[in-house]
Formats: structure tokens, C-alpha cells, sequence
């Protein structure tokens, strides 16, 4: 991922320089970082396949149907999350209860959740790497999170870990749409 400059922005730096941008970036570290560069490749990402965008909607319906009678909310990708010390966005996140939020908040009602259950990132050949690692390590760092799911957008492969009681995660992997269904 690419930082932007040399410069090490406070949070509220951060929140007024994306708010400024009007577009969103990653913050980690106090290095704001631009998403859309990914250091294993040349190619800016210009926005999600229309693959992505499938896979994104199906399960937003779908998890809205099951979280529909419960206090618990699906949100698409515009949602900042904070996990540990960066500051990112999750293709979706699940909150149940009141959703909580770091302060400084923005002006624009962008503000960064700090308290989601469920993650959810569609991997592509440019995101692979970070969304199974770098932010899958912070997103392990957010004591409400129970579950975290990694779905390839290129294959039939998902990844679900899951939070035990002790702190510990436990991964299961789907590779056949029977399991999926």
C-alpha cells in the first residue's frame, strides 16, 4: 500500500484530510495510505469487479434476511472501521447493538465504528494478500469481533474464522458451493 508522504498525520489530520479528498483512505500508524495502490502490483484498482459487487450484494441480502429480527445491522463498505492502529474499510461489516464510534467524529457522518461482530472481505488478486493478512491481524485486535470471513471472488474458496471463548480463532474452509449453500 501506498503512503501518501512522509508525514505523520494525527487522527483528526487524518479525519479532515480524507473528509478534504472526499474519497477514502487507510490510516495506520499515523500514515494516511492510499487503497487504491497495492505494493504487489503496478495497476491502480480502479473500484471493485462487477464479480466483487455480486458477491457483496448477495450477502448483504442474505445476511440481512438472517439478522432481520434481531438488533443487529449489515452495513456495505462505506463504513471506517478501527481495528488496533489502523483505520479501515471492511466490504461489510455486522454491528449488533449500538453501534459505538472513536472519537473525534466528522462532519460528514463518516465516522470510524469501533465495535462490529462480523467482517466480511472479497479477496481479488490486487487485495489477497492484505485483507488475509496485514488487516486480518488488526482486525484480531477488536474485542467484539467474533467473526471474520475472507471469499474469494475468482473461485469457490471461503475462508470463515471464528472467535472462541478462550481468544483463540478457528478456521473452517469451504471449497464446494454444496457447503456454501
Amino acid at each position: 500500500m501506498k503512503t501518501l508522504e512522509e508525514k505523520c498525520y494525527t487522527c483528526e489530520e487524518y479525519l479532515a484530510f480524507e473528509e478534504k479528498e472526499g474519497r477514502r483512505y487507510d490510516f495506520r500508524d499515523c500514515q494516511v495510505m492510499d487503497a487504491k495502490f497495492y505494493e504487489e502490483t503496478i495497476e491502480i484498482e480502479t473500484g471493485a469487479s462487477e464479480q466483487h459487487q455480486i458477491i457483496c450484494s448477495n450477502l448483504i441480502i442474505e445476511l440481512d434476511r438472517l439478522f432481520r429480527e434481531t438488533n443487529c445491522r449489515v452495513m456495505p463498505s462505506g463504513i471506517r472501521v478501527q481495528a488496533g492502529k489502523l483505520d479501515t474499510y471492511p466490504d461489510i461489516v455486522v454491528v449488533c447493538g449500538e453501534s459505538r464510534y472513536r472519537e473525534p467524529k466528522t462532519n460528514t457522518g463518516r465516522d470510524t465504528l469501533t465495535n462490529p461482530i462480523v467482517l466480511i472481505e472479497v479477496l481479488s488478486e490486487s487485495t489477497r494478500d492484505r485483507d488475509r493478512g496485514e488487516k486480518f491481524q488488526a482486525y484480531r485486535t477488536i474485542p467484539t469481533l467474533q467473526d471474520f470471513i475472507a471469499i474469494e471472488q475468482d473461485s469457490v474458496f471461503v475462508e470463515h474464522f471464528t472467535k472462541l471463548k478462550e481468544g483463540k480463532w478457528l478456521l473452517c474452509e469451504y471449497s464446494r458451493r454444496e457447503f456454501l449453500a
